[in-house]
């Protein structure tokens, strides 16, 4: 049985560490933040991402919370033109096996939090910033930014795009920033006229600039996110943005689009940033993954997976 520390406890560090502890191993968690949980807004999760979770045994949990879109859909932003749509119903399902769905990003980290605490074999560790590694034929030894020392067999950094990991086995620097901000929001639906409460991933596209929504949090909430290619170059995670602002940027949107944009509140904008890909992950007893190893933009909608 070996002994796995996993720098950070988000999404990819702790199902890291359920399928570990699963085969038997002893795992610990080292989390930077003073407490375990996740922030942010939406995401989505196709049917690879579920059958992952079906491995690791909290699929059903994430089911539980998830909600189930009829469609995935893309409109012309400007006319309110629907473009394109493909069906994610009964058949999808029948052909790849599982769903396609969005959740809140706690309804995904919940149940891998809760395996984690539910199994004897994982330890979790908050307020434990890892910033270094040293290894040896036989273990590897993290330093935190609070000066403890932990030592395992093998070292998994899962501790995001400015992984400190990284930044010790792959030595590349800080992350590009792409040029890209994303504004984001979550309403209660209650909020949004019953005529717009689409059970279907929509994005209405534009000229450098597009506008997502769906519905998440059990049906509760909707999720708006708004990307514009302007060509910033100062790195943003997480900025209160006042809603004028984000109405000002996407003027063009059509009627029923810029409707939904209006709904937005408690704005907050990021920068978006990825890396090039490196052809090595590990070094010995360490390996990366994730955005640690490989950072992705969103438009693909398998970050998460």
């Amino acid at each position: 049985m070996a002994h796995a520390l996993i720098a950070g406890g988000g999404i990819g560090g702790l199902a890291t560490a359920v399928a570990l502890a699963r085969c038997g191993h002893r795992v610990t968690v080292l989390e930077r933040e003073n407490t375990f949980a996740e922030i942010g807004s939406g995401i989505q999760l196709a049917p690879n991402g579920f059958h992952a979770l079906n491995l690791l045994g909290v699929g059903q949990d994430v089911r539980d919370r998830a909600v189930f879109v009829d469609e995935l859909r893309l409109m012309d932003g400007l006319t309110s033109e629907k473009i394109a749509g493909m069906p994610v119903r009964e058949r999808y399902r029948q052909r790849f096996g599982n769903p396609y769905a969005v959740v809140h990003r706690r309804d995904l980290h919940g149940p891998l939090l809760s395996a984690c605490r539910a199994s004897e074999g994982i330890e979790l560790v908050a307020s434990a910033a890892v910033q270094r590694y040293v290894q040896n034929p036989a273990t590897v030894t993290v330093t935190t930014a609070d000066g403890r020392t932990f030592t395992g067999d093998l070292l998994v950094g899962a501790d995001g795009i400015r992984s400190a990991v990284r930044a010790h086995l792959v030595r590349d620097g800080a992350p590009r920033v792409c040029g890209h901000t994303i504004y984001r929001s979550v309403i209660p639906i209650e909020k949004v006229p019953r005529r717009l409460r689409w059970n279907v991933v929509t994005l209405w596209a534009g000229p450098a600039w597009h506008f997502v929504h769906y519905i998440i949090g059990r049906g509760e909430y909707l999720n708006l996110a708004a990307t514009l290619d302007d060509g910033a170059h100062e790195s943003v995670s997480g900025r209160p943005v006042r809603r004028a602002v984000v109405l000002s940027r996407f003027q063009e949107l059509g009627e029923t689009a810029r409707l939904l944009l209006e709904l937005g509140e408690h704005w907050r904008q990021w920068v978006l940033c990825d890396r090039d890909p490196v052809d090595v992950w590990t070094d010995g007893r360490v390996a990366l993954m994730g955005d640690a190893a490989h950072p992705m933009l969103q438009y693909a909608a398998q970050g998460a997976c």
